[in-house]
């Protein structure tokens, strides 16, 4: 596996790839690797001949310095398991190699109004800083295909739709959610659960289940459904932020039921945020 350090050493590999046609997959993380980030590996091994993994702790994106600053970290296992995982190119830059003061003060990407809702309402300026950093990411490997997780619905809209309204030449591929036994959806951050909270933190996912069963049985009282699941999730020490239903696609809120729909909520645990979300299609209905 090659480390790169530098936007130039990136770049003469992937020129090397092209005279090669070869095909590129990246896949973009913050590092704390987890069998989440190794499920969308293995998938992009599956897509393409490359597989470049970008591990960089985007400081742009986050609204509290606290955050980031107790951000997990460790870069040496990060990439052991890169290498057992045979990725050939491995990009690990600087904060300045990534140019982020200038960022800051300078040209930068604004997520519009996707990245204004939700999560948006809470981390204000998130996603313009994780959005610019993708971008950034897309014009230095400039690959054919770039894999993201669903856990994070909204930032793959936002991907999604700056894919599309800057003509970037890339296709974009989401790799289901993977969870633990209890339905916990894996993060990096559930390390900052203690062994008490991570025992009640699976009640996000049943709050999100509950809507969703009560949705494919045809119940359309959504604002009541919500609400259950903001008891269950409360009932269980959880602060929810927001639990939405929306349009999959556009992520309008629903006033009625209208497949496809996505169930998202936010509530933080002790120190840790939590996010997650369930994904209905109305297929089940079709096939009893």
């Amino acid at each position: 596996m090659f480390i790169a350090r530098t936007i130039t050493e990136v770049r003469k590999q992937i020129t090397q790839w092209r005279k090669q046609e070869h095909s590129i997959a990246l896949v973009p993380t913050m590092g704390a690797l987890h069998e989440g980030h190794l499920r969308l590996i293995a998938r992009a091994r599956d897509v393409a001949n490359k597989v470049a993994v970008s591990i960089f702790v985007n400081p742009i994106q986050f609204d509290n310095i606290e955050d980031l600053q107790n951000y997990p970290n460790n870069e040496a296992q990060d990439l052991e398991l890169l290498k057992r995982y045979k990725v050939e190119l491995a990009f690990v830059p600087s904060v300045e190699e990534m140019h982020c003061t200038d960022l800051l003060t300078g040209a930068h990407l604004l997520a519009g109004r996707l990245g204004e809702d939700l999560c948006g309402n809470f981390r204000p300026k998130h996603f313009d800083g994780m959005v610019t950093i993708v971008a950034k990411l897309l014009n230095i490997f400039q690959p054919d295909i770039i894999l993201l997780g669903q856990k994070d619905y909204q930032q793959l809209c936002i991907v999604k739709e700056l894919v599309h309204n800057l003509s970037f030449n890339v296709e974009v591929i989401s790799v289901e959610t993977l969870r633990a036994a209890d339905g916990l959806a894996l993060s990096s951050r559930n390390s900052y659960l203690s062994e008490n909270e991570r025992e009640r933190a699976s009640a996000l996912y049943r709050g999100l289940e509950h809507i969703a069963d009560g949705i494919e049985k045809d119940e359309d009282n959504l604002e009541h459904l919500t609400n259950q699941a903001y008891i269950l999730m409360k009932d269980a020490g959880l602060h929810p932020e927001y639990i939405e239903i929306r349009c999959a696609q556009s992520l309008k809120p629903l006033r009625q039921i209208r497949f496809p729909l996505v169930i998202l909520a936010a509530a933080w645990l002790g120190k840790a945020r939590l996010i997650d979300n369930i994904l209905c299609t109305g297929k089940a209905k079709d096939n009893p």
